[in-house]
């Protein structure tokens, strides 16, 4: 049965994000990108560049199949992430209810 869900695949947007700012990637998981520091800094790219680029990353952009990324209620040019932001402002964070 359908879930209405697209699966992201990390290796591919580790690789995309490291095409665009260079190698600085620790770690991709569908949830969560780990940056280096250090990497980061020798490249000259800040965290919030990265969240924002991943703020425009599209299906398009994460699917080797092109095919894959217009099936079901998604189509290829639907972002990937509902959000992202840098882990250090998420104590900052008040979810209402």
């Amino acid at each position: 049965a359908a879930v209405d869900g697209f699966g992201i695949d990390p290796n591919e947007v580790e690789r995309d994000i490291d095409a665009e700012f260079g190698p600085i990637t620790d770690a991709v998981w569908p949830t969560e990108v780990f940056l280096d520091d250090e990497a980061l800094e020798r490249e000259g790219v800040s965290v919030n560049e990265v969240a924002s680029w991943l703020g425009d990353y599209r299906l398009e952009d994460n699917a080797q199949d092109a095919d894959l990324a217009g099936r079901g209620v998604f189509a290829p040019t639907d972002r990937v992430f509902e959000l992202a932001i840098p882990a250090r402002m998420l104590p900052g964070i008040e979810c209402g209810g």
